[in-house]
């Protein structure tokens, strides 16, 4: 069996990998990039997987999981990768908030008005007023 390319994957495999490689295993079914039966048996056969049942939430379904590491190392390696450099990059962008953007690493502080004990228990505003 020939060993692919990480870069030549379709949106439903690379789906499949990488749910494979952050949970081991891929529920076919909830793929949102649907392929043909005969386009899915490919898709097992070239990333070196096998379908077997699991329980899940207390259900039986059918995953796919790894069948020949051999073969899916190369697609693994890849995505590990991808998600590396992915949360990286999450970590060093800046986070917008109402117009400002703050890095993760500052400090932000706000002012707060605190009620008195009758406002805090009183019902909704109308029935505070005097």
């Amino acid at each position: 069996m020939s060993i692919g390319s990480a870069d030549d994957l379709t949106e439903a495999q690379q789906w499949i990998v990488d749910c494979i490689v952050a949970n081991g295993y891929a529920v076919s079914r909830d793929n949102p990039n649907r392929e043909t039966d005969m386009a899915h048996r490919n898709t097992v056969t070239k990333l070196g997987l096998k379908s077997k049942p699991k329980r899940i939430n207390g259900e039986v379904v059918r995953v796919l999981v790894v069948r020949n590491e051999r073969v899916f190392s190369v697609y693994r390696d890849s995505a590990a990768k991808d998600m590396t450099e992915a949360l990286q990059e999450d970590e060093n962008k800046p986070v917008p908030s109402r117009g400002h953007t703050h890095r993760p690493q500052e400090r932000l502080a706000f002012r707060a008005r605190l009620l008195p004990d009758s406002a805090r228990t009183a019902g909704p505003a109308e029935e505070r007023r005097p």
